[in-house]
């Protein structure tokens, strides 16, 4: 079973397979993401937190979010992942979406649920296109329905350091500052090699590595909203343009100009 669809920065996917541990990995990008777990043996790291998956738990995942599913053994690992841009958020949801768990656990009697349930079915039956269409236009209603979801109470992650989590908070609030290990040794009044150290520890990545995978992503969303890529360098407080321009490319694989919504249209 291997269903996938991208189309215009809108990708969904339903997969049951044995995970290749080597290929999975973390991973940072603008769009939301809702998986929704269906069965295996995996924890996921969403940040610096993790969670031991459980049957029927859908995971939220925010724009700008390091994430990672982490297999634990061979057991077939089934998922449905839908990535859909910010533009697709209906505005009744907004609010909720800015202080949402991250990990929800869906009853068998919710709409949720049953929408997956949907999706198998239609499996057989849709084609390409019209599969598209259906979980396209599902996509805001399910967001309001999560808003609605009762649960008994939070998921609470199997691992979290608070320290780090606050350092992640802070990065997360200031995407347009140079920030370095210094900066934030200062602040949370921890030494920079163990601020660097527990990076690479927690979170699988070079502390610097992470600023800046941040900040050009967070360039991209001011560039696909109508800034000009010279702009948002200078908001993102780059000293140069080149500079900007290089790590650009090289961490989206692609040039500033590609991400202007008039180059988008023309693609279109």
């Amino acid at each position: 079973m291997n269903v996938q669809i991208i189309k215009n920065g809108f990708i969904c996917h339903h997969i049951a397979d044995i995970p290749d541990p080597a290929a999975f990995h973390r991973h940072i990008h603008n769009e939301y993401e809702l998986l929704y777990f269906v069965q295996g043996d995996a924890d996921c790291t969403i940040e610096g937190s993790v969670y031991r998956l459980r049957e029927n738990d859908l995971l939220l995942i925010g724009p700008r979010t390091f994430h990672c599913v982490n297999p634990r053994s061979p057991a077939v690992y089934e998922r449905f992942v839908i990535n859909f841009p910010d533009e697709m958020v209906p505005d009744s949801v907004r609010g909720f979406l800015s202080d949402a768990n991250n990990i929800y656990n869906l009853p068998k009697d919710s709409p949720i649920y049953r929408f997956y349930q949907n999706w198998i079915d239609a499996e057989t039956q849709f084609t390409t296109d019209e599969m598209l269409s259906f979980v396209q236009s599902s996509t805001p209603q399910l967001l309001t329905f999560l808003k609605y979801l009762p649960q008994k109470k939070d998921i609470q992650p199997i691992r979290k350091n608070k320290t780090l989590q606050q350092i992640l908070h802070y990065i997360d609030e200031h995407p347009t500052e140079n920030i370095n290990s210094e900066k934030l040794a200062s602040m949370f009044y921890m030494s920079p090699s163990w601020i660097v150290h527990t990076f690479r520890k927690e979170l699988g990545i070079n502390l610097m590595q992470y600023i800046a995978k941040k900040r050009i992503l967070y360039a991209e969303s001011l560039i696909r909203n109508g800034e000009t890529p010279t702009e948002a360098a200078k908001i993102c407080e780059y000293e140069s343009y080149v500079t900007f321009y290089r790590q650009y490319k090289k961490i989206l694989g692609h040039s500033p100009k590609n991400d202007l919504p008039s180059h988008n249209a023309k693609m279109l």
